[in-house]
């Protein structure tokens, strides 16, 4: 893309970078004093499923050259405010066993629905095959390999990518 704005308008590439990052910014700075909330229930009164998992973005593994930290994007700290901020009431959430999980079901005043998929005894529930996480983490998959390909590893501009994306 920003090869063709390059050429069609015969800018410099550094220029069209810095537009582009400017863009990315404001419409980033939007999202966030204008927030979407999901889940819920449907218009039957039935709760709307969310799939939540952690993933961990911009890190390097241990054997391959210098580990840098890299950004929680469901992190243990603020996963409970994030999920009263962004997640509806009445909403039936699925997660792996993941310790910072295990108190979504006691949101103050809140009234979610939690089921567990546990990854060691199966990925997809035998009783239930609604219940797993396998969306999430495509969603997740996808996403990091586009930054990867696409953007590269800017810790500035991470929350930019990630909206873009969403």
């Amino acid at each position: 893309m920003q090869k063709h704005i390059v050429d069609e308008c015969s800018l410099s590439h550094t220029s069209v970078v810095d537009w582009s990052n400017f863009c990315c910014k404001v419409c980033d700075e939007w999202l966030w004093q204008n927030p979407v909330e999901i889940g819920g229930v449907d218009n039957n009164g039935q709760p709307l499923v969310v799939e939540i998992d952690e993933s961990k973005f911009f890190h390097r593994k241990y054997h391959r050259r210098l580990w840098i930290p890299g950004h929680w994007v469901f992190g243990e700290r603020t996963l409970l405010e994030l999920i009263q901020r962004w997640i509806l009431p009445g909403t039936h959430i699925i997660s792996d066993r993941w310790a910072s999980y295990a108190n979504i079901t006691n949101l103050g005043g809140c009234t979610y629905t939690h089921e567990v998929t546990v990854h060691g005894d199966h990925f997809v529930d035998p009783n239930d095959n609604g219940i797993h996480t396998h969306n999430i983490e495509n969603l997740w998959m996808r996403l990091k390999r586009k930054l990867w390909w696409q953007f590269g590893t800017s810790d500035e501009l991470f929350s930019s990518y990630l909206h873009e994306f969403l």
